[in-house]
């Protein structure tokens, strides 16, 4: 499995990373959602529905409901598991294999029936940090995994969260271990490249307020 971890700091950012997160589902896929109450997992279905273009609006908890189904291609459907003991009360309001089969499934309070849920699904943990912050754990479980990049580079190009890695242009999230280079071997490239004299800093450095992470080099070399 991999982890993707990186914050959000408003709820737009966070819709955001929903629409995401939908560039990489297809129908039949489970997203299995955690996190305590307010921590934002509403917002990011209604991001991910959004995603497949359902209307925004429809979007709300199916806290008394338990199950909402979203018109969209394919359909979403939004369940809320705190009140439910197991599948059998899934099944029961209609969720079946045809319809999960059919359907992107976005499941809040998904801890609560974890051992019941396809090995195959997408795990998104949410931590609430203090006023809008908040930090996200993205788990790819079983087959899922080979999706990373597609996710990775969906997250880049649509919620803004990363950065191209600077030798070989993998997208990075800022909770990645050698960030902002994708692995420690593009972190050894790069500093060859500087001990090598292949790049050159265009303009004067503010070494207090310059974030050399980001900053742009000019270099002869393939990048």
């Amino acid at each position: 499995m991999s982890d993707l971890c990186f914050e959000s700091n408003s709820v737009t950012k966070t819709v955001a990373v929903g629409g995401a997160v939908a560039r990489a589902l297809r129908a039949g896929d489970v997203v299995a959602l955690s996190g305590e109450l307010g921590a934002g997992k509403t917002q990011l279905v209604r991001g991910i529905a959004t995603g497949f273009d359902a209307d925004p609006r429809a979007v709300s908890s199916p806290t008394f409901v338990l199950m909402q189904e979203y018109e969209a291609q394919p359909t979403v459907v939004h369940i809320d598991a705190y009140r439910i003991d197991s599948l059998d009360d899934l099944e029961s309001m209609g969720w079946d294999e045809p319809t999960q089969n059919s359907s992107v499934n976005v499941i809040e309070w998904a801890d609560r029936i974890a051992s019941e849920l396809p090995e195959d699904r997408v795990a998104i943990d949410i931590e609430h940090l203090g006023d809008e912050k908040r930090q996200l754990r993205i788990t790819l479980h079983g087959k899922l995994h080979t999706r990373e990049k597609q996710l990775r580079t969906a997250l880049l190009d649509h919620a803004d969260i990363g950065l191209p890695c600077p030798i070989c242009k993998t997208p990075v999230l800022h909770g990645d271990e050698a960030f902002p280079f994708c692995s420690p071997r593009c972190k050894t490239i790069d500093l060859g490249r500087w001990l090598g004299g292949d790049y050159k800093i265009t303009r004067e450095v503010d070494w207090e307020n310059d974030d050399l992470a980001t900053m742009e080099r000019d270099t002869d070399g393939d990048s």
